[in-house]
């Protein structure tokens, strides 16, 4: 059964666009019985649950329903071991230029670390973002940058990156649909 690995804006921007705590109460009831089941098939990582952490209410909301159910991949060596991989590949591909690439390094930022540990445990990411469309498959049917214009200013989108080490992604509402939301 495949487990799904739930990136940050999985929390903000349903929070903030699609439901908020006060009008839709029956969507965080939903998701907090669907993180707390026996065998969940959602993962939360220390990372993500950090960056959920800036905003109080997320904040608040994680604590009181799921703060004993995070996956701390600091303690995890497989883990790093993929990141260390994956940040060098970003580093060299030649798609980004130095400052997106520095903003992948910086502690603390998930992104990089959602692929390490889907890659290390075959989860799938679920995530609000999109492939970039600088990337395609080459000559040998690998994922890699397309060399349209130069490098890119902008920082790695994760569809993009996962891809490249075999991860594949969903978004938030793909998911709901797999796990029957029906608020």
């Amino acid at each position: 059964m495949v487990k799904y690995l739930l990136d940050s804006n999985c929390f903000i921007e349903p929070m903030k666009r699609y439901y908020s705590f006060k009008a839709f109460p029956s969507y965080w009831k939903w998701l907090n019985e669907e993180l707390n089941k026996e065998n969940s098939l959602l993962v939360i990582s220390k990372c993500v649950a950090d960056e959920i952490n800036v905003d109080p209410r997320l904040e608040k909301w994680t604590q009181e329903h799921f703060s004993n159910l995070v996956y701390d991949e600091n303690r995890d060596p497989f883990v790093w071991s993929k990141y260390a991989e994956i940040i060098n590949y970003v580093q060299n591909c030649g798609a980004y230029q130095t400052g997106s690439v520095n903003e992948w390094k910086k502690p603390g930022k998930a992104d990089p670390l959602l692929i390490a540990i889907a890659s290390q445990y075959n989860y799938q990411i679920v995530t609000f973002e999109r492939e970039s469309g600088q990337f395609g498959y080459d000559v040998n049917n690998e994922w890699n940058w397309k060399h349209n214009g130069g490098p890119i200013r902008h920082e790695p989108k994760i569809p993009d990156i996962a891809k490249h080490f075999g991860v594949s992604c969903i978004t938030l509402f793909d998911l709901e649909e797999k796990l029957k939301l029906c608020i």
